[in-house]
């Protein structure tokens, strides 16, 4: 324990009165006294949700909505986390029937199917503090995503009809992305821009003439905005 000392003694030369010695150990100003994190920075474990979108280049989709991703982060130290997420997301594969080489009936319009996502990631992540209530962040993560992709049928350019089945299986992901997040005590809202690489290996398949082609590797560009609460 440390005393305020100089004060006494001279109070005591001068006057010859005695002073209690007081202790400043543990005191918020005081050299010896614990650092103190800023209340949301020393918290370590976060779960939050977001919403948003994937964006391609056409194949299989020009955009997958993201209705909803639930994430958990855990303090591993210092600046270091790790973060666990679902995903749930689900759009058009854009004319499947162009994969296996069918052109469809010109005077219809365009024959898209549904591709639902549920995936499952893990990054590890770098946090950096602004100030008490900005951070920037990065992640790299890898995850699989489990596609379910709809029969789709439609009459074809001369006469007849395809009917288009796809094995899409599951994909495995890998996933770099950035981030900012607002903090206000516990809560915080993060905006993250992440871009995922697909490694896919779809069968698509006309089931009428036998026709076949495939969906190999792609990739989408995430853009999530979530709310998060840390304890």
């Amino acid at each position: 324990m440390r005393t305020l000392w100089l004060p006494a003694l001279a109070c005591s030369i001068a006057a010859g009165c005695s002073a209690p010695a007081l202790s400043v150990e543990g005191s918020p100003g005081s050299l010896d006294a614990p650092f103190l994190l800023p209340p949301a920075q020393a918290l370590s474990t976060e779960v939050g949700a977001h919403g948003g979108a994937w964006l391609g280049d056409g194949e299989p989709a020009n955009d997958i909505p993201i209705p909803l991703s639930l994430f958990a982060r855990r303090r591993l130290g210092g600046d270091w986390w790790a973060r666990l997420g679902v995903e749930i997301a689900s759009g058009d594969f854009e004319t499947p029937h162009e994969i296996v080489g069918i052109m469809q009936d010109p005077n219809v319009s365009d024959i898209d199917t549904t591709a639902d996502y549920v995936s499952v990631m893990a990054w590890i992540e770098r946090v950096h503090a602004l100030n008490p209530k900005n951070e920037l962040f990065w992640q790299a993560g890898l995850g699989v995503s489990f596609v379910e992709v709809d029969d789709v049928g439609g009459p074809v350019q001369g006469g007849g009809t395809f009917d288009i089945e796809t094995d899409a299986d599951f994909e495995f992901l890998g996933s770099l992305g950035a981030g900012y997040r607002r903090l206000f005590g516990e809560w915080a809202v993060e905006l993250v821009a992440r871009y995922d690489y697909h490694v896919a290996d779809w069968e698509v398949r006309d089931q009428v003439s036998g026709a076949s082609g495939e969906v190999d590797d792609y990739s989408t560009w995430a853009f999530l905005l979530g709310l998060g609460y840390s304890f």
